[in-house]
């Protein structure tokens, strides 16, 4: 099987949650190169004054389809709401787009996709 030499994951699960920040670990099962790409994300959010949870202040956990990417080793920076309160939502009669903050998910596209642009192509 070919593989691309140049690529990195970008997992965007379970966000919306109002009041919740977007969350990532940025060292959680995380390799040198994974920290690499969490933190330069970090700096967009933060140039754009997103608030987020990054782990640092305890633990938590951010398992979802980016996990397949990881056990190969290409890098991820996988995003969503961390909390039990969208564990008990995501994949019940509950999850429904009434229970979104729209403005959260566009926020996010924003950061997506101003990290994208200003990397300009950096693989990690």
């Amino acid at each position: 099987m070919e593989r691309y030499s140049e690529l990195y994951n970008i997992n965007v699960d379970s966000v919306g949650l109002p009041s919740t920040d977007i969350s990532f670990d940025i060292s959680f099962y995380a390799d040198e190169r994974e920290r690499l790409l969490r933190s330069d994300f970090a700096e967009i959010l933060n140039s754009m004054s997103v608030s987020y949870n990054d782990g640092t202040e305890g633990y938590m956990t951010m398992f979802s389809d980016n996990i397949i990417f990881s056990n190969y080793g290409i890098p991820t920076l996988p995003l969503g709401n961390n909390n039990d309160e969208i564990m008990e939502i995501a994949h019940s009669e509950l999850d429904v787009i009434d229970v979104l903050d729209i403005s959260q998910i566009k926020e996010l596209v924003n950061a997506v996709t101003g990290f994208i642009v200003s990397t300009q192509g950096k693989m990690y």
